[in-house]
């Protein structure tokens, strides 16, 4: 539908030349809306749902442990309490520093395999032999 709307647009003199192009033209990206629309909703509830249940670990369960877990530690004397909120903020930040990990994983992908070609090309063999330094230096003697 976008490749489609930007063609429309790029021609618009001709499209609003012909009122009859232009509602052909609109019953024909409605009809392109329809058959994207249930793929665009599975899409967007799926993403919904992944969003709201990332917030609930993170805000509803993390916490609500972390707060619990950490004031039972303190109570008994094993750790501060600046230490456990040193932890509560760290280990979200931490966490949330691996999950954007995953999008140079492309890019980690690629400079691998560039550095195998370099090193291939660094462990390869010349086709043409090398010049022996040994005959060379006789022939200069003579």
């Amino acid at each position: 539908a976008g490749s489609f709307s930007n063609e429309v647009l790029i021609s618009i003199r001709s499209v609003k030349a012909i009122p009859v192009l232009l509602e052909s033209k609109l019953k024909e990206y409605n009809d392109k809306l329809q058959d994207i629309i249930p793929m665009a909703k599975k899409k967007s509830l799926g993403m919904g749902l992944g969003l709201g249940g990332m917030f609930f670990a993170f805000l509803g369960v993390m916490y609500s442990v972390g707060y619990w877990y950490g004031g039972k530690l303190v109570d008994d004397g094993k750790i501060e309490i600046g230490d456990m909120y040193l932890c509560m903020f760290a280990l979200p930040i931490g966490a949330m520093s691996l999950g954007q990990l995953g999008t140079a994983n492309a890019d980690i992908v690629k400079v691998r395999h560039a550095a195998n070609k370099l090193f291939m090309l660094k462990d390869r063999k010349p086709k043409i032999r090398e010049a022996d330094i040994n005959k060379t230096k006789k022939k200069r003697r003579r």
